[in-house]
C-alpha cells in the first residue's frame, strides 16, 4: 500500500496508519513524500502538477515493485492517486481516497507569474515571508466553489 499525503504535507502525516495498517492487514505499507515536500528533492524545473506527480507516484510504485498496489491518497494526494490510477488501471488493485481534491481552481492573481516560472515558488516558499502569504492566498483560493463549466 502507498500513502500520499495532502498538500503542504508530508509522508509523517501517515506514521500512525502505516503501523496500524501493517500489523493488521500484512501489508507492506510505504508514505511518500511528494515532490517539494518533507524530505523529497525539490526541482525547480518542473511545473509540480497533477500528471507530473502521477508519473512520479507510478516510477516509485515501479521501482518499490509493490505488486498491485493500493494507493492512498489525502486531499492532494487523493487527487494524484486518482491521476495514477487512471493510467495505469491494470497496475492498480484500488485506491482510498481521502476528501480528494477533485477540480482544479486557477491560482490566485498574485501569484499567477510564480506559476510561469517554477523557481519562484520554491524561492517564496524558503523564506517565512513568502509562507506566509502564499499559504493564505492558496487557502482562500480553495476555499471557493468548483470552476463553471
Amino acid at each position: 500500500m502507498l500513502l500520499l499525503h495532502g498538500y503542504l504535507a508530508a509522508a509523517h502525516v501517515w506514521e500512525a496508519a502505516a503501523a496500524r495498517l501493517s500489523e493488521i492487514a500484512d501489508l507492506r505499507v510505504v508514505a511518500l513524500d511528494l515532490p517539494g515536500c518533507g524530505y523529497s528533492d525539490r526541482p525547480a524545473d518542473r511545473s509540480y502538477g497533477l500528471e507530473w506527480l502521477a508519473t512520479v507516484v507510478l516510477e516509485t510504485l515501479r521501482q518499490l515493485e509493490l505488486p498491485q498496489p493500493i494507493i492512498a491518497g489525502h486531499s492532494l494526494g487523493g487527487a494524484v492517486a486518482l491521476h495514477a490510477a487512471a493510467r495505469a488501471t491494470s497496475e492498480i488493485t484500488g485506491l482510498v481516497l481521502v476528501s480528494p481534491l477533485t477540480y482544479s481552481s486557477p491560482l490566485p492573481a498574485p501569484l499567477r507569474p510564480a506559476a510561469r516560472h517554477p523557481g519562484i515558488f520554491q524561492l517564496l516558499y524558503r523564506s517565512p515571508p513568502g509562507r506566509m502569504v502564499v499559504r493564505p492566498l492558496l487557502r482562500r483560493n480553495d476555499a471557493g466553489a468548483p470552476p463553471q463549466a
